[in-house]
């Protein structure tokens, strides 16, 4: 398992967990439609973490990045 901010951009994979036990980030991130069983492919990293999500793109900053981990 791996951050989203030490996968590479081009790749990605399917989302395992949110490292967090605050309510209000996992709300945010599950509204985005970040949340576990999910493929996600990191498109790039700068300036801030670009997410293919299924059809839609989602920027994140890297602190969420941090939180969510990728099998």
């Amino acid at each position: 398992m791996q951050s989203l901010l030490e996968t590479p951009a081009g790749s990605g994979g399917k989302i395992a967990e949110l490292a967090t036990c605050d309510r209000t980030v996992v709300r945010k991130m599950s509204s985005l439609g970040i949340v576990p069983g999910v493929f996600v492919t990191v498109l790039r990293h700068s300036p801030c973490i670009l997410l293919a999500c299924g059809h839609t793109k989602i920027a994140v900053d890297r602190s969420l990045a941090a939180l969510i981990y990728v099998k």
